[in-house]
């Protein structure tokens, strides 16, 4: 038995600047890439991939968590109109999310029960999705196992 796990994710403040942004885009993205060497030195099918990974595992992990530390302290001096995930990808090209989306909540009934939900849902699933509401080319669906949880 594994028990139940609990996603926290916290949002930091991106840059208003559309080019500040894309540059912190890209040193999330390092950041990112960096803590993934040491599973990408073996999981990547690409040598030349698994070769770059090789060389980013050696970079100390201490090292690149109070970098990251400092990412977050740079990015919350001020508030921003939009926020992000700083070590989760984006899915389009303004690498990050509306803030007024996370502050703007209702309640939401799912499945019977009431959850509280994003109140601009429309606008949030469109920014993030596209066309939320047509189901993707079976090839590009993604498929996550599923198992029983009884609490």
């Amino acid at each position: 038995m594994q028990g139940v796990f609990i996603d926290i994710f916290p949002l930091d403040n991106v840059p208003d600047n559309y080019m500040t942004r894309s540059l912190q885009n890209l040193e999330c993205f390092c950041v990112r890439k960096i803590l993934w060497a040491r599973v990408g030195k073996i999981a990547e099918d690409n040598f030349w991939r698994r070769q770059i990974y090789k060389l980013l595992d050696k970079i100390p992990e201490k090292a690149v968590f109070a970098y990251y530390h400092k990412m977050i302290c740079r990015a919350n001096r001020k508030q921003t109109r939009m926020v992000r995930i700083l070590t989760f990808p984006t899915p389009n090209n303004e690498y990050g999310y509306y803030r007024c989306w996370y502050e703007n909540s209702t309640d939401t009934v799912f499945e019977g029960r009431i959850f509280q939900g994003i109140k601009d849902y429309d606008s949030y699933l469109s920014f993030k999705f596209g066309n939320y509401m047509e189901l993707p080319p079976v090839e590009k669906r993604k498929i996550h196992p599923v198992s029983r949880l009884q609490l």
